[in-house]
């Protein structure tokens, strides 16, 4: 199809008047007048006229569209195109929509005959369908082998969807499908019905066709109807083009028609009219056209159908009813039914019945179904009254246009009631295989049609009256003779027949048997046969005992031998027969034997066996098993053991006719080999490293009883692989003693060399400040080792070296030095301290004073700079451990940093021994002890020159717990104190606050963190601001840190540290025995912003008896298992620490061995003080007097990446 946009041409359509053909130019005879082409111009109309308010729009070979009034048949416009018009205009909405064989499809105004615009195919085709206006759309099929949709208002193309081949197929739209047919291609026979998405142009499916599809399809009820030139008449699924029905014709070129249930259409190639079923396609009717050409679809109208051929018109009225299948039966009894069929529906029915008894039935006596051909079958049977021949005959059968299809069709039927009379004759006796004779009578009043003997033995019937018949079985058997008459009534009558038995049954007492003595023996006599049924059992066991009956009887024989039992048949008859079979019994008492008595024998010592046994029949052999798979035969034997332990000794007898029995002894053979102690291999490892030891390869003859080790520093330990841990560096023999289960011992022993790892603690003594030119005194004799100091070596910072404990060095040069003092110990651990020297001029000279109290303190102090500095005034206050300072500052310079020196810390000995300030003087030792954070110095940059003042106070945690807890909550990190900076200047003219502050060293020890985790926090009220504090300094006792603010507020000074809490503790087993372990679970939480370890105390009745250790990372949270094992009954409180978990109840069990123990009587053996503290030789404690017991158990439970250890203790006064 082109792609030329849609057009507009500009035509002035002309206006002629249609007139009426005058009388004579009819080429017919004279009737219906006839109008040639407008203006009386050369042109046939091959298009069906649309009509549309009042006006008949009508395309023809005179190349135009007319447009004609249709009451007068004058032209009210036209349009001219350049060649034919044969396609059928649609007039939708005031406009016409038609195609001429030009190529173009054409849309005009339809009141005035303007050009609206139109669309150009290919040239030159034809378009001479008809096209479909649906919803806006415009759909046409064309000669260029497109179907084509086309904006109904604009023209333009929508899309197109290439066929086969070339269409004159009239587009049909439904369900937002486009059905459409299309040509054979020049080399094929088929064409093809299209069913296509309306919207978007895709192919839902389509169908092949023999020859082309000229005409359009009917859409009716879901189904598309499509017919071709093959001679092809189609019914198809709309949904998915499968085929329905299909018929054959010769040339279907007009397009079907609907009506009702009755599809109508035109065969041009045999010139004939159809009628089908639209729902299944069965022809209902033809017609032969007089005259040929066949191309126009029929018009259902009124009761008519109508049709065009050649020059005439044709009007066919529907033809009569056809009757056929008239039925007359007798469903039951003497009742009638009645039925029939008919071509078409029938409103008047008239059906007669005449014999014994008459009536007619009329339409409303029937019930009608199918839908054509019909059924008409009576809604209920007839009853007639009496037996008797009845003929039905349909007398009328009209359809709703009074056409009476009745030609007196017609059925009979007869009906008899009544059986015929039968007689089988008298009952009979024979014996069994002899023929029989049976005679009966049977009479009936219509007539006897068919006899049958049925003689009850299972065998075939026999047909007639006479029969002979032999029974093959004796028994009781009844004979049935049966008759039927031609009204299929039937009657049956009987006779017994007695067959007399004559045949003996076979006996069969079953195989010959084997058996034990005193063992009942099964026998089964069920094989035994009859022809009839065999009526008793008996059997004689040939032992004198009595006889037995039934089929299956048991029988224990009590002495061996050889039996003949005998069996004994008889059926119901009478007959009889025997069976025997020989029954064995064989010896099977056991011999009664003897092993002797038990016995305890040394390893390698010879034992003897002695045997006793006694038999009926007398012993064959004896067999000994010694339990260690050594054998030996004979009534006496003897044997040595090589391995100590139990042994069971087995002795087996058997007698001459292979009856065996045994008898057992336990043989106890006692341990005298000692075992070979292996302690393993010498050990190096490093002090306070645990070494594990391993006593398997000890090995013994039998097993090893304990394993018990001495690891030279007084420790002991049990068991094959204990590990140890040596406390000191050293040489440590390590002794191994293992035993046996007989209580032999062997020892075996190792060295472990213990190497020295702990470094020393170098001291070098206290910061001193001197004149240049004095000597000072050093001296290193505070540094200390576990073992011994090798070397000593200074550096006084001023490139002079020294090797001695003590030394004398002193400085020319004022300034501060830095004295290095490194100390080595004997295993070449170095550790090295520093000090401070700090040298001055003779002549220089400080001056300083403060006053304090230990409880309450006051104090003053004024720095004046010269020059641009500064002037600082501070007034310090103290109570307890809270300290405040005044500070008034005056004289500003904005151009340089405000330094305030505050007050330093007190005194930095734990007795509140005087500290050594940076000028060499020494600080007043009444200021509190106690203090764990002091500010030593503020530094800021300030933006305003007037005078402000500060007041920095500083407090312990301790003293506001609730701060405490929201700052260790939102941090993570534990507060060591705060500092609160009141201030007048603005915070606007405040930059880079610096503090200089101070943290007391015990501060670390307790809460086991170094300085590296301290920062400052600022309070900003929605968040604590971690600020990051550098070390700068220490002494010793306390380290000196630096951090920036960019203002004033509170802060706290803490250290991200493991906070540890138990949050949940539960015991498993509130009541167990003495000995058995008692578990807690128990949840731990670490609140802290730095993972570290935890150590869990459980307490027994406030004690301490177990521990474990628990590791979690920040923030974590971790379960631990604590267990521990009462020795004594009772009841007991448990508690985790601080949180008591409850009571557990310890029953009795009974004694209960410890893992481990420690005897009391060995623990002051060389003189010592014993563990329970006995009082010098009070005491012994051989007794177990009052002295104290204790029982350990370990216990490893791993949490996170923990390991903990366990222990319990118990303490018992007897």
């Amino acid at each position: 199809m082109s792609e030329n946009p849609a057009g507009v041409r500009r035509h002035s359509p002309s206006k002629r008047t249609i007139r009426p053909s005058e009388p004579g130019e009819s080429d017919g005879p004279v009737g219906p007048s006839r109008t040639r082409t407008p203006n009386n111009d050369d042109g046939s109309t091959w298009t069906t006229p649309a009509y549309a308010n009042g006006v008949l729009y009508l395309g023809s070979n005179d190349y135009k569209l007319h447009a004609i009034n249709a009451t007068d048949g004058t032209e009210l416009w036209n349009y001219t195109t350049q060649t034919n018009v044969r396609s059928a205009p649609a007039v939708v909405d005031g406009v016409v929509y038609f195609g001429s064989n030009d190529g173009n499809l054409t849309a005009v105004d339809a009141d005035t005959g303007d050009e609206l615009w139109y669309y150009t195919m290919y040239q030159p085709i034809l378009v001479e369908s008809n096209p479909a206006v649906v919803d806006g759309v415009v759909y046409v099929s064309a000669d260029d082998d497109n179907l084509t949709a086309l904006n109904a208002t604009t023209g333009t193309k929508i899309w197109n969807y290439t066929l086969l081949d070339g269409s004159q197929s009239d587009p049909t739209v439904a369900n937002d499908t486009v059905f459409v047919g299309s040509d054979t291609t020049p080399t094929g026979e088929n064409g093809s019905v299209y069913a296509i998405n309306a919207t978007d142009g895709t192919e839902r499916w389509n169908y092949s066709i023999a020859g082309d599809v000229d005409s359009s399809q009917v859409y009716a009820d879901g189904v598309v109807y499509a017919g071709s030139r093959g001679g092809e008449l189609v019914a198809l699924d709309a949904t998915d083009g499968s085929r329905l029905w299909n018929a054959s014709g010769s040339d279907f070129r007009g397009a079907p028609v609907v009506a009702g249930d009755v599809l109508y259409v035109s065969d041009y190639g045999d010139s004939t009219v159809h009628a089908f079923n639209a729902t299944d396609g069965t022809e209902l009717w033809s017609y032969d056209s007089p005259t040929s050409t066949l191309y126009p679809t029929p018009l259902a109208w009124n009761g008519y159908l109508y049709y065009g051929s050649g020059s005439q018109f044709h009007a066919l009225a529907e033809p009569a009813p056809a009757v056929s299948a008239v039925n007359a039966t007798s469903p039951s009894g003497q009742n009638l039914s009645v039925s029939f069929d008919s071509s078409q529906a029938l409103t008047n029915v008239s059906v007669s019945v005449s014999g014994p008894s008459s009536t007619t039935f009329t339409e409303a006596d029937f019930a009608e179904s199918g839908s054509g051909p019909y059924t008409y079958a009576l809604a209920s049977p007839y009853e007639t009254g009496s037996d008797g021949t009845y003929t039905v005959t349909v007398e009328t059968a009209k359809n709703a246009d009074g056409q009476d299809g009745a030609a007196s069709e017609s059925d009979s039927v007869t009906i008899d009631t009544v059986a015929p009379v039968v007689d089988a004759g008298a009952n009979a006796t024979v014996d069994e295989d002899v023929a029989l004779d049976f005679n009966a009578t049977a009479t009936d009043a219509v007539g006897v049609t068919s006899t049958s003997w049925d003689f009850g033995d299972g065998s075939a019937n026999a047909t007639g009256k006479n029969a002979t018949h032999t029974f093959a079985d004796p028994g009781t058997y009844t004979a049935t003779f049966t008759a039927t008459d031609a009204a299929g009534n039937e009657e049956t009558d009987s006779l017994v027949v007695t067959v007399n038995d004559t045949t003996a049954p076979t006996a069969d007492a079953g195989a010959n048997q084997t058996a034990d003595e005193d063992t009942a023996v099964d026998f089964d006599g069920s094989a035994s046969t009859d022809n009839g049924v065999i009526d008793s059992y008996e059997w004689d066991f040939d032992d004198g005992s009595a006889n037995a009956t039934g089929a299956t009887p048991s029988h224990t024989f009590a002495d061996p031998g050889t039996y003949n039992v005998t069996l004994n048949v008889t059926d119901g008859g009478g007959n009889a027969d025997a069976d025997t079979l020989v029954v064995t019994v064989d010896d099977a008492t056991a011999p009664a034997a003897d092993a002797g008595a038990d016995q305890t024998v040394d390893e390698d010592a010879t034992a003897e066996f002695n045997a006793t046994a006694t038999d009926a029949s007398g012993v064959a052999t004896y067999e000994w098993d010694f339990g260690d798979s050594a054998n030996a035969t004979g009534e006496n034997a003897t044997h040595a053991f090589a391995d100590p332990g139990t042994y069971t000794v087995t002795l087996n007898v058997t007698d001459t006719v292979g009856n065996s029995a045994f008898d057992t002894l336990t043989a106890t053979v006692n341990d005298t080999t000692a075992p070979t102690a292996d302690a393993g291999i010498n050990q190096t490892v490093d002090e306070d490293t645990d070494v594990d030891f391993d006593g398997s390869e000890s090995t013994d003859n039998g097993a090893i009883d304990s394993y018990e080790w001495d690891f030279g520093d007084s420790a002991n330990a049990t068991g094959a692989t204990p590990n140890h841990t040596f406390a000191d560096p050293g040489t440590y023999d390590v002794v191994l003693t293992v035993t046996d289960g007989g209580g032999n011992a062997d020892s075996d022993s190792l060295v472990v060399t213990v190497n020295d790892t702990t470094a020393p603690t170098a001291d070098a003594g206290d910061n001193v400040s001197v004149t240049e030119g004095t000597a000072v005194e050093f001296n290193a004799s505070g540094s200390t080792d576990n073992g011994v100091l090798d070397s000593y070596e200074w550096d006084f910072g001023d490139g002079a070296n020294a090797t001695n404990a003590t030394e004398t060095h002193s400085y020319d040069s004022t300034g501060t030095y830095t004295v290095t003092l490194n100390v080595t110990d004997a295993a070449g651990n170095v550790d090295s301290d520093t000090m401070t020297v700090t040298v001055t001029e003779e002549s220089s000279s400080s001056s300083s004073s403060s006053s304090s109290s230990s409880s309450s303190s006051s104090s003053s102090g004024t720095t004046e700079e010269t020059g641009d500095d500064a002037e600082v005034v501070v007034e310090t206050a103290s109570e307890g451990t809270t300290k405040r300072s005044d500070v008034a500052v005056t004289n500003i310079d904005t151009s340089r940093p405000v330094v305030i020196p505050l007050e330093p810390p007190a005194g930095d000995t734990e007795t509140g021994g005087a500290e050594t300030d940076d000028s060499g003087t020494a600080g007043d030792s009444s200021s509190s002890t106690d203090e764990t954070v002091s500010v030593a110095q503020l530094s800021m940059n300030v933006r305003n020159g007037d005078d402000f003042s500060l007041d920095v106070t500083t407090y312990e945690a301790s003293e506001d717990e609730a701060t405490s807890e929201r700052f260790q909550r939102e941090t993570g990190a534990r507060p060591a104190g705060y500092v609160v900076v009141g201030h007048t200047i603005h915070d606007d003219d405040i930059e880079d606050v610096t503090f200089t502050f101070n943290v007391r060293k015990r501060y670390f020890e307790e809460t086991n963190t170094g300085p590296e985790s301290v920062a400052l926090y600022r309070d900003e009220q929605t968040q604590w601001r971690r600020l990051d504090a550098s070390l700068v300094d220490e002494s010793e006792m306390r380290y000196v840190f630096e951090a920036t603010s960019p203002g004033l507020s509170r802060f706290s000074i803490g250290s991200t540290v493991p906070v540890f809490e138990t949050t949940a503790a539960d015991i498993t087993e509130t009541t167990v025995s003495v000995g058995e372990e008692v578990e807690l679970s128990v949840d731990v939480a670490n609140r802290g912003g730095a993972g570290g370890s935890h150590e869990l105390d459980l307490l027994v009745d406030g004690e301490r008896v177990a521990g474990q250790t628990v590791e979690l990372g920040a923030f974590e949270n971790g379960t631990a298992t604590l267990s521990y094992a009462f020795d004594e009954a009772g009841t007991y409180e448990l508690a985790v620490g601080d949180r008591v978990v409850g009571s557990v109840t310890v029953e009795d069990a009974g004694e209960t061995e410890t893992a481990a123990s420690v005897d009391d009587s060995t623990a002051g053996a060389d003189g010592g003080e014993t563990d329970g503290g006995a009082a010098d030789g009070d005491e012994t404690g051989d007794d177990g007097g009052n002295a104290t017991g204790w029982t350990l158990a370990v216990v490893a439970v791993l949490l996170a990446a923990g390991l903990g250890i366990a222990y319990r203790r118990r303490e018992r006064d007897e």
